[in-house]
């Protein structure tokens, strides 16, 4: 009998989906670049999207990395048609979906025990001073909703209260005084 005990190790992940628009939408031929400090290094780490590696194989079409101890990292996919996108400031243990030229499209973070908590993408994204977070959590309870751009900068953060099954889509930023934010780069829950 074979136990996993992975998930106990206390190790950090990322798991990044990559969606293609102008390249293959199966983001085949897409190389995914992590860079994070792990145990006090900066370590990058390269994923190449594929179809298969071997006879009659099938390869898992999303990136996954392992971090270590990082609880944050950056990320840049170099896709098939020549596009290369940057994000920062992301944060470890989330189901991460990039979409070429559009980004970070979706965040998906699991919780201990399985309580669950799903992000949407922000809308708009871009946007001038005013962007609609939206969640869906399974048990009632407050969460911390962070807001940072590409840079790190933390532009809102705020705690919200969801009841469980529902999906919260009320959740409003206004961003008085900001002149464009380029792009949302990390929701954080």
């Amino acid at each position: 009998m074979y136990e996993n005990h992975a998930s106990e190790s206390g190790n950090n992940w990322v798991f990044i989906n990559c969606i293609g628009t102008v390249s293959n939408r199966s983001a085949i031929g897409a190389k995914v670049l992590v860079t994070a400090t792990i145990n006090g290094q900066q370590v990058t780490r390269i994923h190449e999207i594929s179809a298969q590696s071997g006879y009659c194989g099938q390869n898992q079409l999303g990136a996954h990395f392992g971090l270590g101890d990082a609880t944050d990292f950056s990320v840049s996919v170099q896709w098939p048609s020549g596009i290369e996108e940057s994000y920062g400031n992301l944060f470890a243990d989330q189901y991460i979906t990039v979409t070429e030229n559009q980004g970070v499209t979706g965040v998906e973070t699991p919780l201990p025990g399985q309580t669950g908590l799903r992000m949407y993408p922000p809308a708009p994204n871009p946007f001038n001073d005013l962007v609609t977070v939206t969640w869906e959590q399974l048990a009632a309870g407050t969460i911390l909703i962070e807001i940072t751009d590409l840079q790190g900068k933390t532009l809102v953060s705020e705690k919200r209260t969801g009841e469980a099954g529902n999906i919260n889509g009320a959740g409003t930023a206004k961003m008085p005084g900001a002149k464009k934010c380029p792009q949302v780069s990390t929701l954080r829950c």
